[in-house]
This record gives structure tokens, C-alpha cells and sequence, in this order.
């Protein structure tokens, strides 16, 4: 299968971290702080506790887009910092050979010649 690459396959795959983000962000926000007032609010659980999961809910509703954009951008980012980097070059690593410029034997570490 050839490599996808381009910058269509970028934004589709960017767009696709993005919305796993916009859904699992918000969702995790919501059980969290709904936990945490739970835990720690003790009117909440109470019939006439209305404030309680409507607080949660408001927070995973704002949390939504800014999620979609920080995961968008990171994987953008990182897509740009692998493409920077380039492929590995298998051939060079697994090449023997040292070149004496960069074997050690040309100069010392204080920057004189060695010894003849």
C-alpha cells in the first residue's frame, strides 16, 4: 500500500484526532468534576440538588471546542516535527565502515593534532 502523504492526508488525520478529542475530553470533564462535586458537595445526591450535574455539564460543553482545537494542533505539530526529522536511514546505521573524520583519530578533544 503507498504511503499517505500530503497535506489532504494531514488535515484527515489531524481533523480525525481533533474529534476523537471534541468527544473524549468533554466526556472525561463531565464524570470527573460530576465525581468530584459528588465527592466532595454533600448536597449534591439530594433531591433538590439541581446545580450538581447541570455544573458538570456546563463545563463539558466548554470544554468541547478547545479540545478539538489543542488535539487538531498537537497532531499537526507532531506531524510536522516527524516529517522535519525525515525517515530513518537504515543503510547508514547498519554501514560498518567509520569515515576517519568522524572516527576520533583526526584530532583530539582539546583541539590539538595527535601524536604521529
Amino acid at each position: 500500500m503507498a504511503k499517505r502523504t500530503g497535506v489532504g492526508w494531514l488535515l484527515l488525520k489531524s481533523a480525525l484526532y481533533g474529534l476523537t478529542g471534541f468527544v473524549l475530553v468533554p466526556a472525561v470533564l463531565f464524570l470527573l468534576v460530576l465525581g468530584l462535586a459528588y465527592a466532595f458537595d454533600p448536597r449534591c445526591g439530594s433531591p433538590d440538588a439541581s446545580g450538581c450535574g447541570s455544573g458538570a455539564g456546563a463545563i463539558a460543553l466548554a470544554s468541547a471546542v478547545p479540545a478539538f482545537a489543542l488535539c487538531f494542533l498537537v497532531s499537526v505539530a507532531v506531524a510536522f516535527a516527524r516529517q522535519r526529522r525525515g525517515e530513518p536511514d537504515f543503510a547508514a546505521v547498519l554501514d560498518r565502515t567509520v569515515p576517519a573524520e568522524t572516527s576520533g583519530l583526526t584530532q583530539r578533544n582539546d583541539g590539538t593534532a595527535p601524536p604521529a
